[in-house]
């Protein structure tokens, strides 16, 4: 993949991102009763998407450093040794732990709105939620702590010339931290999809007609988000730059690519929920809107009629 092509990825994945924040906080505002969980999805949504904002724009910023590089004459060597610099390393740790909390603040934001339903769940249901919450949070932490606490201490993951008697240590480089990131992400995943289809299920069959397009979305985008963590899970294996390797740029990029893919389609799951109570409200105002304009033109006609057959009496 060319650069410039990731980084006009990066910028729509910065759109769609904001999107779905700005859309999350105009359905709260229009909430008339703004409940405790309504507050804890927003707010755990919009953490995510800024945290997914902040990740691409590292990414974006670092496309735009590499042009300028090759506009400047630079070849695919000379960029691969200007990018292998503590500084650069410094800010691609800072972005992987970002899209940590950009994958995982989104579930909250999905488990925070089915919450509100929990006490008309069947009891499995019920213990399949709160096994999912159980799960959801040990693997946040696991995901967060062995990224970060892997090379100790923290500044090692930036050190490219260790002490004498201390190997290099770099944990966005190194398969294990990839491989225990990726594996919780998926478990993570399968967890919270698991709550949706199940929840349909329970449903009768008419509610149940009504409720699956949505689900179908959710589930489809969910595996995507799956699919594209496998995708980084082996393209790091496989690829080799996990043993030290030098990663060709066009590689770098479709790897980029990957986990920008699975983060946004993340947050579009975790958001269709919401999303579709926006849809329905819209769709209920407009229901109300037409029927106030035909009872308005109902009486507008009645009125009419009513004046000519006055005229009519009259003589005019």
């Amino acid at each position: 993949m060319k650069t410039s092509v990731m980084l006009g990825l990066q910028i729509l994945g910065i759109v769609l991102s904001a999107v779905l924040a700005g859309l999350r906080i105009l359905l709260l505002l229009r909430q008339e009763f703004k409940t405790r969980l309504d507050i804890l999805g927003t707010v755990s949504m919009c953490i995510g998407v800024a945290m997914a904002i902040a990740a691409f724009s590292v990414w974006a910023e670092q496309g735009v450093q590499i042009l300028k590089w090759a506009s400047k004459g630079q070849n695919e060597l000379q960029i691969r040794a200007l990018l292998n610099t503590p500084h650069i390393f410094k800010v691609i740790f800072a972005a992987d732990l970002l899209h940590v909390g950009s994958l995982w603040f989104p579930k909250v934001a999905f488990l925070a709105g089915y919450t509100s339903a929990y006490r008309a769940f069947p009891p499995r249901l019920r213990l399949l939620f709160r096994v999912t919450i159980v799960v959801t949070t040990l693997t946040f932490l696991g995901s967060l702590s062995i990224l970060a606490f892997y090379c100790f201490p923290v500044s090692r993951n930036w050190d490219l010339q260790p002490k004498p008697g201390k190997k290099l240590c770099l944990a966005v480089v190194q398969w294990p931290p990839i491989f225990v990131t990726c594996v919780l992400n998926i478990i993570s995943d399968l967890f919270i999809l698991a709550v949706p289809i199940i929840a349909l299920l329970q449903l009768p069959t008419t509610e149940a007609q009504t409720q699956r397009y949505g689900v179908m979305a959710i589930i489809g985008l969910g595996f995507i988000s799956i699919g594209m963590t496998f995708y980084r899970m082996l393209a790091a294996k496989l690829g080799g730059y996990t043993e030290g390797r030098p990663l060709p740029l066009a590689e770098r990029n479709w790897y980029i690519f990957g986990t920008m893919v699975m983060v946004v389609s993340s947050l579009i799951a975790f958001s269709i929920p919401s999303l579709r109570v926006l849809v329905r409200k819209r769709r209920l105002e407009k229901s109300k809107s037409s029927s106030v304009d035909a009872y308005i033109n109902l009486e507008m006609s009645r009125t009419d009629g009513w004046s000519q057959k006055a005229a009519m009496e009259r003589g005019e």
